[in-house]
């Protein structure tokens, strides 16, 4: 970790605090998790799904900085987040996603914390108050993984603290850690539940059953097993009779592409953001479980579709703020999708596409 940040001082027992920007002794500098140990491995792949290397000890996975800043992480006053507007648009958060250096900034959660006024450090002027919206710097261009920090509002922090003596993180360095900082959200209510109690009694199991739930495999072929209506696509086309709304949209040019026509509830089986269907079946929101003709980005990813549906309305911006953490590895995924897209809805054909039908 303190080489991919390049924290260490040359020639000195000094590390860098990317939040207080300043040299630190080395044993005031502390590795915090932003996943927290305790939850262990298993629930880490479980949330965030497995990965080629293991996450929990890596560098993508802590960030070194002051034991005076670390504290108040773990016990959340203070948050690490996005160097974007508290509400981003998501166009925003892709250009920050998509971006080779992603900025970071500091955010104190409690406005009315009995230290906002009070000198940090003896040696440096700043106050606690002084880190809200403080950029984050960096003496490299490696930053933590995006799939595990939190925007503040869905700040999870387990009460189920370890108080025991905890490994360090992969360091070239003997750094204590942090017991928690941040976690990623599924859904934060249900996450919070399940990470608050006690791992060995219950947390795996819960975790367990979640992932029962989600062995399916997000492809059109699953779709009627996972309780949802098929879909057609130019490349595989339709389990049986085309229905004739369907139809409608089935012309040379789209059986030519790289097109999908399904319903609006399918398509957010397969994005993973099933619980945007929540909103199809309130009678109290406008969505509508109708059918879209959707182009593919690259015949594994669908085109990223929600923003459109928040412009018009369709969409509550806490659905917005939940999907821009929650969609897969949402980091990792965005940068296959393109920034522009081309849907409609109803039953004709997109303007832009001549289909020879007279629609």
């Amino acid at each position: 970790m303190i080489r991919e940040y390049g924290a260490q001082w040359p020639g000195y027992d000094h590390l860098w605090c990317p939040v207080l920007g300043d040299w630190r002794n080395n044993r005031s500098v502390v590795a915090a998790h932003l996943f927290g140990y305790m939850h262990g491995q298993a629930t880490m792949d479980a949330i965030f799904g497995k990965r080629k290397h293991l996450q929990l000890f890596s560098p993508q996975n802590g960030i070194l900085v002051s034991a005076y800043i670390e504290d108040y992480l773990d016990s959340g006053k203070l948050i690490i987040v996005p160097d974007l507007e508290d509400r981003p648009k998501l166009t925003d958060l892709i250009c920050w996603l998509k971006s080779p250096v992603r900025n970071l900034k500091m955010r104190v959660l409690d406005p009315n914390w009995s230290k906002m006024d009070t000198q940090i450090s003896r040696d440096l002027p700043l106050k606690y108050k002084d880190l809200d919206n403080r950029r984050l710097i960096f003496k490299t261009d490696f930053r933590p993984a995006a799939r595990y920090l939190k925007k503040h509002k869905y700040f999870l922090r387990s009460q189920d603290r370890s108080h025991s003596k905890t490994p360090s993180l992969t360091t070239n360095s003997t750094l204590s850690s942090s017991n928690s900082a941040l976690i990623s959200p599924v859904d934060s209510e249900s996450l919070n539940q399940l990470l608050c109690s006690n791992p060995k009694q219950g947390a795996i199991a819960s975790i367990a059953s979640m992932q029962e739930t989600e062995e399916l495999e997000r492809i059109p072929a699953n779709l009627q097993q996972a309780g949802y209506s098929p879909v057609w696509t130019s490349v595989l086309g339709y389990p049986g009779e085309i229905p004739e709304g369907i139809k409608e949209f089935i012309c040379p040019e789209i059986e030519q592409g790289n097109y999908l026509v399904g319903q609006l509830s399918s398509i957010f089986w397969l994005k993973s953001v099933e619980f945007l269907n929540e909103l199809i079946r309130d009678p109290g929101h406008k969505l509508q479980d109708d059918l879209y003709l959707i182009q593919l980005a690259d015949g594994r990813r669908w085109f990223f579709i929600v923003e459109v549906l928040f412009d018009q309305g369709m969409i509550p911006l806490r659905y917005m703020n939940r999907i821009s953490f929650e969609i897969e590895s949402f980091d990792e995924a965005l940068s296959e999708f393109p920034i522009g897209y081309n849907f409609m809805v109803g039953p004709r054909p997109s303007p832009s596409l001549d289909c020879g039908q007279g629609r």
